[in-house]
C-alpha cells in the first residue's frame, strides 16, 4: 500500500533525504558531488532502511534558492521518481520549511549564497509572505536571528534540517513538466496554507 511520504533537500552542499511512513521518520544525509552520488546514495538509504521504493506516494522537495546545479539534479530526480512512481510532486523554498519550526513573532533568517554574500529573510508569524533578498556580509553580521547551515555569524543561531520537524502542508502541488527551481532572486515568497499550521 502506497503511504510514504519523500523529502529531499541540497542545502548548503549537504544533500538531506527522509521518509516518513506515519509512524515513524527516516533521515539521511551526505556531502559531496551529486552527479555520481546521488543515485547511489538513494539506494543506499534505501537499503538501509528497508524502504519498497514502490509505497512512495508523495514526493516533496525544497526548490531553493541555492545552488544552479545542486538544485537541477534533486529538482530533475524527484521530476523522475514522481512519474516512475505515479507519485505526487510538491515543493516549497528553504525559508518556507523552516518558517513553522520558530516561535518568534519577527525574525531574521540566512542562508550563505557565494562567498560573502547570504539570503537574508525577513519573517513574521502573522505574515502569509517571508520576503528574501540577496545581502553582504557586512549588512548581515549587524543584524541577528536564525543562519541555516554551521557558518559562525555573530548574533545568529545556527539551525539545520535535523533540527526541525517538516511540516507538508506549506508545500504547493507541482506540476511535474513545469515545475522549475528557486535559484535566488528578489521574490515574495507566498506561505502556502499558513492559517493552517501550528506553531
Amino acid at each position: 500500500m502506497k503511504n510514504i511520504k519523500f523529502f529531499i533537500a541540497n542545502i548548503n552542499d549537504e544533500t538531506f533525504f527522509m521518509i516518513d511512513n506515519g509512524k515513524d521518520i527516516k533521515n539521511f544525509s551526505f556531502k559531496g558531488h551529486l552527479s555520481d552520488q546521488l543515485h547511489l546514495r538513494f539506494k543506499q538509504f534505501l537499503d538501509l532502511y528497508s524502504i519498497n521504493i514502490k509505497e512512495i506516494d508523495s514526493m516533496y522537495v525544497c526548490r531553493g534558492p541555492g545552488s544552479f546545479t545542486s538544485l537541477r539534479m534533486i529538482i530533475l530526480f524527484a521530476k523522475t521518481l514522481s512519474l516512475c512512481l505515479g507519485a505526487s510532486l510538491y515543493s516549497a523554498n528553504v525559508f518556507e520549511i523552516f518558517l513553522p519550526n520558530i516561535q518568534e513573532e519577527k525574525y531574521n533568517m540566512a542562508l550563505l549564497s557565494k562567498k560573502k554574500t547570504y539570503y537574508l529573510a525577513n519573517c513574521s508569524r502573522d505574515s502569509k509572505f517571508c520576503n528574501y533578498r540577496l545581502a553582504e556580509e557586512d549588512e548581515v553580521v549587524t543584524t541577528k536571528g536564525f543562519f541555516i547551515g554551521n557558518r559562525e555569524l555573530k548574533n545568529f543561531v545556527n539551525i539545520s534540517i535535523n533540527d526541525i520537524k517538516i511540516v507538508y502542508d506549506i508545500f504547493k502541488k507541482e506540476d511535474i513538466y513545469n515545475f522549475e527551481p528557486e535559484y535566488g532572486v528578489d521574490l515574495s515568497v507566498k506561505i502556502w496554507n499558513r492559517s493552517t499550521l501550528t506553531l
